[in-house]
């Protein structure tokens, strides 16, 4: 008899102890969906008088509301992406020759010794430093910095150069078992250029034009002078001024993809000073890499 009463006991009485258990379980729960899933939920947020909703899964910000730098999607939001930043910084490298009077790469009359082998003459330009000035948008600005420029100009036939009484004389190396003659400059470049980028969610995903005017001061030349004797190999280097313009400015020009680009410089001051040599005109094109 007791034990049918106790069990009846327990039939009344343990259904409501797990009922109340179990009503706890789903408040706390409930309680627990009150925050929201920052990885793929929308947060509701007033902004004035208005009510807006931030997207966490696509990390987007509706238009009138500002950004909070929250950590959203399991990366924090980079205002960064939203600067303009142009295409100076880098490596390039390209061929470089000379212009004469009538626009061309022939070498006739007085300029005949500076005929270059075009395909040994190089350029090697590292543009450094760069800063650029946005217009309000991430894809149009202006760019300027800073950079060195190598230029090394092959001669086609077997010469060099040297001053002599501030006179450009031409050196004939014939009788030489020539293996190279070039003359080299470097210069420091500063340039302002004008930049437009066609629209795109990266920078390194945009296909993008410039052009602009570029500075150079003359840091220095010398001649270098390559041959054999008998068994052994010769060097003869020769730095002076050669009559070389200390200054030059031209414009600048690219064009590109992402990183990548095609330039072409274009100096509108000769290379030898007034009377001091023939008037030629340096220009380069080739390849860059930005930074």
């Amino acid at each position: 008899m007791k034990r049918i009463l106790f069990l009846l006991l327990s039939a009344l009485f343990v259904p409501g102890l797990y009922g109340q258990e179990l009503e706890s379980l789903i408040a706390i729960m409930q309680n627990q969906r009150k925050f929201p899933d920052f990885e793929n939920a929308s947060d509701e947020f007033n902004h004035g008088h208005a009510s807006a909703t931030y997207d966490y899964q696509y990390n987007t910000v509706p238009e009138g509301c500002a950004r909070t730098g929250l950590q959203t999607g399991g990366r924090k939001r980079d205002s960064f992406a939203d600067k303009f930043k142009g295409h100076w910084a880098g490596f390039e490298w390209g061929l470089n020759n000379f212009l004469d009077e009538e626009q061309t790469v022939s070498r006739e009359g007085d300029a005949w010794f500076m005929d270059l082998n075009t395909g040994r003459s190089w350029v090697i330009n590292l543009n450094f430093a760069q800063y650029s000035l946005g217009f309000g948008t991430r894809y149009a600005g202006l760019v300027t910095g800073m950079g060195l420029e190598f230029n090394n100009y092959f001669f086609d036939n077997d010469l060099t150069i040297e001053e002599v009484a501030d006179e450009i004389e031409v050196v004939d190396l014939s009788a030489l078992d020539l293996v190279k003659s070039k003359l080299t400059t470097t210069w420091l470049r500063v340039p302002l250029i004008f930049e437009v980028q066609f629209p795109g969610s990266f920078r390194h995903k945009r296909a993008f034009v410039s052009a602009g005017v570029v500075g150079g001061l003359k840091l220095g030349a010398h001649t270098k002078v390559v041959y054999k004797e008998g068994d052994d190999k010769k060097k003869d280097k020769n730095s002076d001024d050669f009559n070389i313009n200390p200054f030059h400015y031209g414009i600048t020009a690219r064009i590109g993809y992402g990183n990548s680009n095609i330039f072409f410089d274009y100096y509108f001051i000769p290379f030898f000073t007034d009377d001091k040599g023939p008037k030629l005109n340096p220009f380069s094109i080739g390849l860059s890499l930005a930074f």
